[in-house]
């Protein structure tokens, strides 16, 4: 039948209702458009059958269009006409081809495939059938890896099933890339995903469908689908990607994704970036809507809504509740209703939920060894005590609760580092020889933890101590070591034996003088000396120029965090330790009308303009500390104590900032202009240590003049 052929009355009647539901199509591409999709009367009859009994039919996306009726919608929709909806699966919803027909209505291939599942004779799983072999039906995972069927693929040229054929020939799973073409909803041109209900998105916008997670319950998008072995759907939040070492930096951390040269972790693996909706910034994406991606900071600004609970402007986190309110739920529900929350465990769940990082904590909570170690000290199997926590061993997640149940006042307040140092010496000297560890646990517990004792009753007692401690326990059970490789004994120790020890080791086997000092004041050997280590000078030393481009630099630049500026100026200008800066607490803050003084000794000192601002910033916030009481200024991940000194150094050296020669330059400049006593007063250092840096400032002038005296 050619275009110019009459119409009949079939075609008059499918016309008219096309035309009806979109005016805007013309009378000549209809016409073409039905020619092609039924070419034969007979379609075209059932065609107008279909369309006289159902009038909405190629607008109503029901399944019970036939066939010629869905291929005439197809060509239609292709037009850009908005009249008109693809017909739906009648098991699950998509518009796909609708080749099969049940009692509900014409169902897609793969539903028909689920209604149609056989037990295969390969697993034994029921599954969807792809093929049936002499032996029985065989699913398509079990055919997928059968070799029989495995060809060489045309591009990597090992044997694998086909997913594409070229005119080269097959290309394997491995090699396949699927087409590129704009997504809809970023607009970008990426490998599509998905073209349900016509939309295509790509692989980096496409979401899986929400559903019931069957490990938390809540809906949610699946991360992991339920199996044949009984696994239930996991979603995003329950699911725990295996641990890896990643091929970037090498630490053994949860994959994030595989890259061409292996597993890469979450920090090392890299962000897409998306052009912002809202601000025009090149960023990641924190939420992906219709109009575009939005950036952390748009998200936080444009997408607040009340909680559904106290009514707070949030981030929803789960059923419309701000992550507080969930989590205050989900501490609650840990104790049993009938008997209610003991007045004990309140302050725990009060700081917990009025905590500025709900969401990191839930995250904790989210941890099964975590929850139930709650569990055993809410229900009474583990005993709400220091004594009961230390039966559950060292751990991360027994410290930070230690820490957190201190800092509310559940337990009395104890030194954690004194307490770790008891559980460090019984743990290390159980792998060391019987006679050694008679010797070096008296030296241990008499000699070195007994001038720590006094620092830990007045809270005083840091990391350093206790590294302190531990190095010199070390070397004494090394230096024991040693001596029985020469077959020589403690008790008959000779001091070229000591030299010896010395000549071949680092300068840390100095710190064994304490050692052979408490061993000479019991009589255990004779009279041996060991000299003290050679304190390094002053030599790394920054130029002032240096210094002081390097102050400049953190005082204005915002990408730095807030913390890491102002320690790195607390040492840059005033010359300060880390291990003192860490410990600063809000208590040795002045804010005045005249400015703000921090006291780093006995008097305060005035802070220079722009940094006395990012202290006062700094005061405000609390870091990552539960606790809101928490004093420090530069709280830690523990409630209630400062950020380790070396995890802070760690992150001064990724901004580049080195503090042993700033802090040298810093000191040489304040002692060449102020005397001894004002430096140590202000700056807290002894005043031998002032002396000596008052010496070292002004020791370049010395030769000098005694030139002029001899001349």
């Amino acid at each position: 039948m050619e275009d110019s052929d009459p119409l009949s009355e079939q075609e008059g009647k499918i016309l008219a209702i096309i035309c009806r539901a979109d005016p805007g199509l013309t009378l000549e591409n209809v016409v073409a458009i039905l020619r092609s999709v039924a070419p034969l009367s007979l379609m075209r009859k059932s065609l107008a059958v279909f369309l006289s009994e159902s009038p909405n039919g190629l607008s109503s996306g029901g399944s019970d269009a036939p066939p010629a009726a869905a291929r005439l919608i197809a060509a239609l929709v292709a037009t850009g006409s908005e009249s008109f909806t693809l017909p739906k699966c009648a098991k699950c919803g998509l518009a796909k081809t609708l080749r099969h027909k049940v009692p509900e209505g014409r169902i897609c291939g793969a539903c028909f495939a689920r209604l149609n599942q056989l037990p295969c004779v390969v697993c034994g799983y029921e599954r969807p059938i792809a093929t049936r072999t002499e032996d029985g039906p065989v699913c398509g995972s079990c055919r997928r890896k059968d070799p029989s069927i495995h060809q060489l693929c045309s591009l990597c040229g090992r044997l694998a099933p086909a997913v594409a054929r070229t005119g080269a020939g097959i290309i394997c799973q491995r090699c396949y890339k699927r087409p590129e073409s704009i997504c809809q909803r970023c607009g970008r041109v990426g490998r599509i995903h998905s073209r349900r209900g016509g939309v295509a998105i790509c692989d980096q916008c496409y979401r899986s469908p929400a559903r019931k997670c069957g490990v938390c319950g809540s809906i949610r998008e699946i991360m992991v689908r339920s199996g044949t072995d009984g696994t239930a759907d996991i979603c995003v939040v329950c699911y725990s990607s295996p641990k890896v070492q990643c091929v970037k930096c090498g630490r053994v951390r949860k994959a994030t994704g595989i890259s061409p040269l292996g597993p890469l972790c979450q920090a090392c693996w890299p962000k897409r970036l998306y052009i912002c909706a809202h601000c025009g910034r090149e960023r990641p994406a924190q939420k992906l809507i219709d109009e575009g991606a939005l950036c952390s900071s748009c998200y936080d600004q444009w997408y607040r809504v009340p909680c559904g609970h106290c009514g707070t402007l949030c981030r929803p986190y789960e059923a419309g509740q701000c992550a507080n309110c969930v989590l205050r739920r989900r501490i609650e529900g840990l104790f049993v209703p009938q008997i209610g929350i003991p007045e004990r465990w309140r302050p725990v769940i009060d700081a917990l939920a009025e905590s500025e990082s709900p969401r990191a904590i839930l995250n904790w909570l989210s941890k099964s060894q975590r929850r139930q170690m709650l569990l055993d000290l809410i229900e009474g199997r583990v005993e709400l005590s220091h004594e009961g926590l230390n039966s559950l061993g060292r751990s991360k997640p027994v410290d930070h609760l230690q820490a957190l149940l201190i800092a509310t006042g559940v337990l009395p307040e104890i030194s954690i580092e004194y307490v770790r140092l008891e559980r460090w010496l019984d743990e290390f000297l159980s792998g060391v020889p019987r006679e050694h560890a008679k010797l070096v646990r008296p030296f241990a517990v008499w000699g070195v933890f007994r001038r720590l004792r006094r620092k830990a009753n007045q809270g005083k007692l840091g990391e350093n101590g206790a590294k302190w401690a531990r190095l010199r326990v070390r070397q004494a059970v090394q230096f024991l070591s040693w001596l029985d490789e020469r077959g020589a004994s403690f008790y008959d120790l000779r001091q070229d034996l000591v030299d010896l020890w010395l000549a071949t080791g680092p300068t840390t086997r100095y710190v064994f003088r304490d050692f052979i000092a408490w061993g000479r004041a019991r009589h255990l050997i004779g009279d041996i000396r060991v000299p003290h280590r050679q304190i390094r000078d002053a030599s790394e030393i920054m130029s002032d120029d240096g210094r002081w481009e390097q102050v400049e630099s953190l005082l204005n630049d915002e990408e730095i965090a807030l913390e890491l500026r102002v320690a790195a100026l607390f040492s840059l200008i005033f010359g300060q330790l880390l291990s003192r800066i860490v410990r600063l607490r809000t208590s040795d803050l002045q804010v005045l009308d005249e400015g703000v003084y921090v006291v780093f000794g006995n008097e305060p000192l005035l802070l220079p303009p722009v940094l006395d601002e990012l202290v006062v910033r700094l005061m405000k916030r609390r870091g990552h500390s539960v606790v809101k009481n928490s004093d420090f200024l530069f709280s830690g991940g523990h409630p209630g104590r400062a950020i380790a000194v070396e995890s802070m150094r760690i992150r001064l050296k990724e901004v580049d900032v080195v503090l042993r020669p700033s802090r040298n330059s810093a000191l040489i400049e304040l002692a060449s202009q102020l005397p001894a006593p004002v430096l140590a007063d202000l700056l807290g250092l002894h005043e031998n240590t002032a002396v000596e840096w008052i010496r070292r400032a002004r020791g370049d002038w010395n030769p000098y003049a005694a030139s002029k005296v001899v001349h």
